[in-house]
This record gives structure tokens, sequence and C-alpha cells, in this order.
């Protein structure tokens, strides 16, 4: 699983080199038919909102595994973008300690 963020690069990145294809609003996905309902959804194309694309990037390894070899080949650095979101998300915000006072009422 990798970050959304670096997810939705990667989608942007990859419809910019023209690895995948931006239509109408969507992107043009490639879907093998349904192993429970074939006749409804069959084999061919499909054009997924994009927010669905990152989501199954983000989530599902088989997607990095098509699109890596790709980017890499037309020069995009995966590995170093891995990094830099690794490292920009691991970063932890300081703990803020605000002084407060308490007061003992008495009823």
């Amino acid at each position: 699983m990798i970050p959304l963020l670096f997810a939705r690069e990667i989608l942007e990145t990859a419809i910019g080199l023209g690895i995948l294809e931006e239509y109408n609003g969507g992107v043009l996905i490639y879907r093998v038919a349904s192993d429970i309902d074939p006749e409804d959804f069959p084999e061919g194309w499909y054009i997924d909102d994009k927010d669905t694309v990152v989501f199954s990037i983000a989530n599902e390894e088989e997607a990095i595994l098509e699109l890596k070899p790709a980017l890499v080949e037309k020069g995009y650095q995966f590995s170093e973008r891995q990094k830099f979101w690794e490292n920009f998300l691991d970063t932890k915000a300081p703990i803020l300690r605000i002084p407060a006072t308490y007061e003992q009422r008495v009823c």
C-alpha cells in the first residue's frame, strides 16, 4: 500500500507521459471479464473515475507492478519519489504542550 498523494502523482504522471489516457474526466482502464457476472461486465475498456484509479493504485499491488516499469522506462524516478513520499509523510509534528490551570470547585 502506498500513500494516496503518491498514487495521485503516479496517475497524473502516467497520464502526462501517455501511459494512461484521460477521457471525459476519467481514465481509460482495460478490465478482464468479471468472474461473477461476465455478461454484465465483459472484458474491455472502461472509463474509471480518477479517484477510483488513485485508490486502486494505492491499494492494489498489481497496479504498481503494471505501472512502475512503464514509468521508469519513460524516465520517472520511481524509487526517489517513493522515498520522498515516505519521508514527507513520516515527519512528525511537535507535541504542543499548552499550560493548563485547574480550579477545584467545592459544591
